[in-house]
């Protein structure tokens, strides 16, 4: 289901309120566009912004490379050797994917207050 309600509403903003939301969209998207490609187990080869980067590399964020998201599953099943690390950055992957997949869609939903 639809819903026109916010088509309706976009087209009745003036013009100046629409092209500020609109630039706003396109600075959020330029922001994450300067990324880095790693690969995930599960999802593939996945890409992180490079703001992500730094709190990759931190000793806390390391840490959870020696800690099994799926805990002794992968004494049963030899490839389920999923870390907390890797699921981690697997969640950012897809937060990131749906945030831009929602600013192209509806990029009213970044304007300011």
């Amino acid at each position: 289901v639809f819903d026109t309600m916010s088509c309706d509403e976009d087209m009745s903003r003036p013009p100046a309120k629409r092209l500020k939301v609109m630039s706003e969209a396109l600075r959020l998207r330029e922001k994450f566009s300067r990324r880095w490609t790693t690969q995930d187990p599960v999802h593939g080869q996945i890409w992180l912004p490079d703001i992500l980067r730094a709190l990759i590399d931190t000793p806390e964020f390391e840490r959870m490379n020696y800690i099994h998201q799926l805990g002794t599953t992968a004494h049963v099943y030899r490839g389920a050797t999923h870390t907390r690390a890797a699921h981690s950055m697997g969640t950012a992957y897809l937060a990131l994917e749906l945030m831009m997949h929602l600013l192209d869609v509806q990029p009213e939903l970044y304007e300011e207050p």
